[in-house]
Formats: C-alpha cells, structure tokens, sequence
C-alpha cells in the first residue's frame, strides 16, 4: 500500500513541475519573435510529444 502512496504522490509532483515548466516556457517566450520554422528545423517532430512545452 505504501508503494502505491509513494507512487501517487510522485505523480503529483510530477504534474505540479510540469505545469510550473509550462508556465515559465510561456513566461520568457516573447510572442514577436516565435519561429515554428526554425522549431521544425531544430526540434524533430517525433520528439516533440515528449516535450511537455510542446504539449496543448
């Protein structure tokens, strides 16, 4: 039982320094100077969906 806890509880962690990573990429990204050209170019798009800033 206590593994399980254990468990949860690092999901939880997990989801709350997600949304605090999303939240700072999406501070410090300036708007006027977003590029999803040079994003395709740079950042593959099979690794993009384990990106979590590239998630929504």
């Amino acid at each position: 039982m206590s593994e399980f806890l254990a468990r949860e509880s690092a999901a939880k962690d997990t989801d709350s320094m997600t949304a605090l990573w999303k939240t700072f990429f999406q501070t410090i990204g300036i708007k006027e100077r977003k590029n999803p050209v040079c994003q395709r170019n740079l950042i593959p798009l099979w690794y993009r969906k384990h990106m979590s800033e590239m998630q929504d």
